[in-house]
């Protein structure tokens, strides 16, 4: 059986083009409409918080190896090379490696060196990624799930301490040697135009994709009752994401008042869960209710 025929068997085109067209218009526009409409300030403070560090990286590797003891069960054939780029891929595309630097670049000034600075991160985002990737293959090679718990949170705290501030750091020696270069500022100010949102909804189509290929591949191994497949689907699409607590983490750490950083932040959450959410529903309309 081919690729496409195992993955999209029993699927509905026609009802999978109507919902993915919905996730994508809904779940950026919530965030659209919050920044622009509802005058939510971008969650821009910056803080330190071992804790939000830890736990986020934690979340993101469970989550991690979950999908990919979904996907090992979904494609036995599969070697473990294969299944650890596989989820390298939908980590950076869920986490919109590419439209970040992307729309990080198209808003800078000037812009014909403002994709430099850019570049240089979305770089350091695919190591990131690559390394949780790297790390769900490990985790899922043993068989106790003590065990397993055990190497994964053990694994995000030599990210969130040795790795990451490794990456920071020599992310930021690059960037120096290239100082001369730094953009000047960046001319996408509020209220957005069209020459800013019509380039962010297209690019969106990045995480959409990844999250279709999420649900496919999971959606047989997650659960039995529909509805706890729609929920754990999203709490997992939020944990990939690093947003399942972090509105509380923004609120309760970032130098802002509580409600203020908790809506904030948590306009970035709801896009997340809603992307979750919306995908995991279509994916169950485009089945035309057999599974």
């Amino acid at each position: 059986m081919s690729f496409k025929a195992k993955v999209f068997e029993d699927v509905s085109w026609r009802r999978l083009a109507i919902g993915m067209f919905l996730t994508w218009i809904l779940s950026l526009s919530v965030h659209a409409m919050i920044l622009q409409w509802l005058h939510v300030p971008y969650p821009a403070a910056r803080f330190d918080s071992a804790l939000t560090a830890f736990s986020n990286d934690a979340m993101a590797i469970y989550a991690a190896c979950w999908l990919y003891g979904c996907m090992r069960l979904r494609f036995p054939s599969w070697s473990v090379s294969c299944l650890i780029l596989v989820l390298f891929a939908l980590l950076s595309g869920l986490n919109e490696t590419l439209r970040g630097g992307f729309m990080n670049a198209y808003c800078s000034t000037p812009r014909l060196t403002g994709w430099i600075f850019p570049t240089i991160s979305s770089i350091r985002n695919e190591a990131y990624y690559a390394v949780i990737a790297l790390v769900a293959a490990v985790v899922n090679q043993f068989r106790s799930i003590s065990l397993k718990f055990t190497v994964a949170t053990l694994s995000a705290v030599l990210l969130s301490f040795i790795i990451v501030p490794g990456l920071g750091r020599a992310t930021a020696g690059v960037m120096n040697y290239f100082v001369h270069l730094a953009p000047s500022g960046g001319w996408c100010k509020l209220p957005y135009g069209v020459d800013v949102l019509l380039p962010a909804w297209l690019t969106f189509i990045e995480p959409v994709l990844a999250c279709l290929f999420c649900v496919a591949f999971a959606w047989p191994h997650i659960a039995e009752r529909r509805t706890t497949k729609i929920f754990l689907f999203m709490v997992m699409v939020l944990a990939l994401k690093k947003q399942l607590l972090m509105a509380f983490f923004y609120a309760s750490f970032a130098p802002v008042p509580f409600w203020a950083g908790l809506l904030s932040m948590g306009q970035f959450t709801l896009e997340a869960a809603l992307l979750g959410l919306l995908m995991a529903c279509s994916w169950f309309y485009a089945k035309n209710n057999r599974q």
